[in-house]
């Protein structure tokens, strides 16, 4: 029995992984810019999964930022108000455009 090499044409990024008949295997890089996979002869099923890394330290810096701005607006109350440091001033628009105080 041989071994064929799948190759879809979308780009290759270490960050896929893929399954054949529910086994664990490796991507390759294809073609310079693709990415393959080496599959036994006769009917399989292959399942490919993108999880790159940056979505998850995105998400925890997300939420992490949240809680930190939320921990701030509990330390610190009243010191948030929308304006605040605009109260007390009128702005008066001109004719040619120019806005001042």
């Amino acid at each position: 029995m041989g071994t064929s090499s799948l190759v879809l044409s979308e780009s290759y990024f270490p960050e896929w992984k893929a399954w054949v008949d529910g086994v664990p295997a490796v991507v390759h890089r294809a073609d310079i810019a693709f990415r393959g996979v080496l599959v036994p002869d006769g009917d399989h099923l292959v399942r490919m999964e993108f999880s790159p890394m940056i979505l998850l330290t995105s998400l925890a810096v997300t939420i992490l930022t949240a809680i930190g701005l939320a921990g701030m607006m509990l330390a610190f109350p009243g010191r948030h108000a929308a304006g605040s440091a605009l109260q007390g001033v009128v702005f008066r628009g001109r004719q040619d455009g120019v806005v001042r105080p």
